[in-house]
């Protein structure tokens, strides 16, 4: 989920893109630069259904997805008005494109777009965390997706708290992870930990878990989303100091045959995703849960202890896996080229229940990729991917990364954008 050009500005406004998110192995920057995002398709004016949420009736299903992640969502420099506009422009192009989802970034940072007694304001809407902008984000996000047909799912990141500094005095003085790191409170010096260059929500701790839990069903309880939607952060590290109290804590009461600090880890993940995807049903069973893994099923489960197999073959765990499939068809390692990637993904065992998509990188448009230099001259992958993806059964869609590359004005970026829409018609 990454790396953009400079392109026009958006409504006139600079809209920066100059976070960082994980691809597989490495973090890599998304880029610096303003970045606009006029839509280049013609002017589309769909017949919306009313108070669908989701896609007119007689059309496949299929899952058409667009992220747009907190960058995308940088609304210090303007108002509300600005922010409504920003939003209804974005909307508008995903409708455009015959999508018919977007899976929005609403807690990036342990912090929120939207009122919450848990979390504090983002800084992407005042430049201060915990600031109130004066209206509420993702009520009107939720309305204005909704209103054109497209279902909503709201994307947070349940363990990080900052990635650019390991001083919770930066923090709102509310944000859970400031709480912990500095109220004197022996009891809770483990549930947020500095590590890996910033500061993370501790997945051993109960007590952490169930505050992201609570999270989730304050998000259902006063909004009307379609989906709760996790990405690929989970154990921040392979350090075995990042849990050690807590795991010292278990082995005091494991008895004779304790688990490993990794298969410790590993349950903690599987106690969190059951726990959210329960609560998310108990409130309403119409909502889906699903978690977007990195496209490297070992390195899940080996580096970030998410157990991501045993969820898609257990009922109970999630409804989707969108498996961030971010490749080329010419990759310089087989192993990762894109068709090598989807039918391992599409050969894991599956129960009936939990849908299959795949994640495609927009955002490779216009880039030498390892040495690959794909994604410099063809102008059709992702539609080509789209089309391999249907050629297996059981998939069930895909979503895009991001939203920025998607509507870039580059000329390389049109092209593919074109082409993929002549098979969304």
């Amino acid at each position: 989920m990454k790396s953009v050009k400079m392109i026009l500005a958006l409504l006139l406004l600079p809209l920066l893109l100059s976070g960082c998110v994980k691809d597989n192995d490495s973090e890599k920057s998304s880029g610096t630069g303003e970045y606009p995002s006029p839509s280049m398709v013609q002017p589309f004016e769909p017949e919306y259904p009313e108070n669908s949420g989701g896609r007119p009736k007689g059309e496949e299903d299929e899952l058409r997805a667009l992220w747009i992640y907190y960058m995308e969502l940088d609304f210090r420099d303007t108002d509300e008005q600005g922010f409504k506009s920003r939003v209804d422009m974005m909307f508008d192009d995903a409708a455009s494109m015959k999508l018919n989802a977007v899976i929005v970034q609403i807690r990036p940072f342990c912090d929120a777009f939207y009122d919450s007694q848990i979390f504090p304001y983002s800084e992407y809407l005042t430049g201060t965390q915990g600031e109130d902008p004066g209206y509420d984000p993702l009520a009107y996000m939720v309305e204005a997706a909704h209103a054109r047909g497209l279902k909503f799912h709201a994307w947070l990141n349940p363990f990080r708290v900052s990635m650019t500094s390991e001083d919770p005095e930066e923090l709102a003085e509310n944000n859970p992870g400031r709480i912990y790191l500095s109220d004197g409170d022996g009891e809770n010096d483990d549930w947020a930990v500095v590590a890996a260059g910033g500061i993370y929500l501790n997945p051993a701790v109960p007590e952490v878990r169930e505050l992201i839990t609570e999270g989730v069903r304050e998000i259902i309880d006063n909004y009307p989303v379609d989906g709760i939607h996790f990405d690929d952060y989970f154990y921040p590290t392979t350090d075995s100091e990042f849990d050690a109290a807590a795991y010292e804590r278990y082995l005091a009461e494991a008895g004779e045959e304790p688990m490993t600090q990794e298969d410790f880890r590993r349950e903690n993940m599987n106690i969190f995703v059951k726990g959210v995807y329960d609560s998310v049903k108990e409130k309403n069973s119409e909502i889906l849960f699903g978690i977007s893994p990195m496209a490297d099923i070992e390195n899940n489960y080996d580096h970030l202890y998410a157990d991501i197999p045993l969820w898609m073959e257990e009922p109970g765990y999630v409804d989707y896996i969108l498996p961030q499939t971010y490749f080329g068809f010419e990759h310089m390692q087989e192993a990762f080229q894109f068709d090598t990637l989807a039918s391992r993904w599409h050969e894991l065992e599956r129960h009936e229940s939990v849908e299959l998509y795949y994640g495609l990188p927009v955002y490779k448009i216009g880039d030498l990729d390892q040495g690959s230099e794909e994604w410099l001259l063809a102008d059709d992958i992702i539609r080509r991917q789209v089309e391999y993806t249907r050629e297996l059964s059981g998939c069930g869609g895909f979503a895009l990364y991001s939203y920025g590359p998607l509507f870039s004005g580059e000329e390389l970026n049109t092209a593919q954008r074109e082409k993929l829409l002549e098979i969304l018609e």
